[in-house]
């Protein structure tokens, strides 16, 4: 469904219910589409390789720049060296979505409209086309990402998606269990 379908959905539940709700797009969503356009720049460049290659590659480096710096381990840490000395196209992208994913590191909501800011102005010197239109994703549902910062505390729906996550597993481990068989 993606972000447009459910902020749609959303928006035609919401007003009925009460005006002072306030429709806030999930961090784990945004940082996804973030992580989604990186992994897309590793497969166009895993495209380019012969099919010997490709899985020494995918099974590494996907794993490697999907993990923030300060989680790599100092093994993970000297891989990425590698990558930006081999790949630098690559090591490029992982760099311009470390700097998004810094939005959230922000304590507010105008430091973090700042950093923005300056992540997608850094976005004009590069010929990364995808993060040009995460940038615009973002502009589309501006105030409905960064209304992450208006909340009294920040919260996320990550506990809700790690369930859902587990309840799908277990059903395709179960062979499609029953919703009466997985409730219970």
């Amino acid at each position: 469904m993606g972000v447009h379908g459910h902020v749609a959905a959303v928006q035609t539940i919401i007003p009925p219910i009460s005006a002072e709700c306030r429709l806030v797009i999930d961090k784990f969503h945004v940082v996804k589409m973030a992580s989604e356009v990186l992994d897309a720049e590793r497969k166009t460049y895993q495209a380019t390789l012969t099919q010997d290659e490709r899985l020494p590659v995918k099974k590494s480096i996907r794993w490697l720049t999907l993990k923030r710096p300060a989680n790599l381990s100092s093994a993970e840490q000297k891989a990425l060296e590698v990558v930006r000395e081999t790949i630098p196209g690559l090591a490029e992208a992982y760099d311009v979505k470390e700097s998004f994913f810094r939005i959230y590191d922000e304590p507010d909501k105008s430091s973090a409209m700042r950093v923005f800011a300056t992540w997608e102005n850094s976005l004009r010197n590069k010929g990364l086309q995808k993060f040009r239109d995460l940038a615009k994703t973002v502009h589309n549902h501006y105030e409905d990402i960064f209304a992450y910062w208006d909340a009294p505390s920040p919260i996320t729906n990550a506990y809700t998606e790690c369930l859902n996550g587990l309840i799908k597993l277990s059903n395709r481990m179960g062979r499609g269990y029953s919703y009466e068989i997985i409730r219970a």
